[in-house]
């Protein structure tokens, strides 16, 4: 059995975000339910998120496994990354405070089944640790009930 990995993100269930493209997110999110539990992705355009799109970040949830696929990473935030560091599909393959941080987000949303916010006083991203973050993570899935995606945007707190 792995050691387990000690907390090391502060999580809000209740969603109580202070950037305004958290919440812009979430509502969007949330007016794509249409009654159901989660929007599936097919449900998400991005030409309706456009300013959001450089700081979003999606996950393939693979199931049956305890890993997760980057299915895509928005240009602001992969430029925060060296190249090296993001290679490959795997989560594994990212610095790993950034690595345990975002496991323990998507893992959250998975086993919960709903939608998380995350917030820290220093960034876990190289080179930005002088600055807090602010995070949302919400499930998708195509078939109603098994999450299979998540959408997820990260703000930096010193972002104008």
């Amino acid at each position: 059995m792995p050691p387990e990995i000690k907390l090391i993100i502060n999580t809000d269930p209740k969603l109580a975000f202070q950037r305004p493209e958290l919440i812009a997110l979430r509502d969007y999110w949330n007016s794509k339910r249409n009654g159901r539990l989660f929007p599936s992705r097919s449900d998400i355009n991005p030409r309706e998120m456009t300013s959001l799109l450089p700081w979003v970040h999606m996950y393939n949830v693979a199931q049956g496994s305890d890993d997760y696929h980057k299915r895509l990473v928005g240009s602001a935030l992969s430029a925060l990354f060296d190249r090296l560091d993001c290679d490959g599909p795997s989560i594994s393959t990212i610095p790993s405070k950034v690595f345990e941080r975002l496991k323990q987000s998507l893992d959250w949303v998975v086993r919960e089944r709903a939608p998380l916010r995350t917030y820290n006083p220093s960034s876990s991203i190289p080179g930005q640790d002088f600055q807090g973050s602010e995070s949302f993570f919400a499930p998708l899935s195509s078939d109603g009930t098994s999450i299979d995606v998540i959408i997820a945007l990260t703000m930096l707190n010193e972002r104008k």
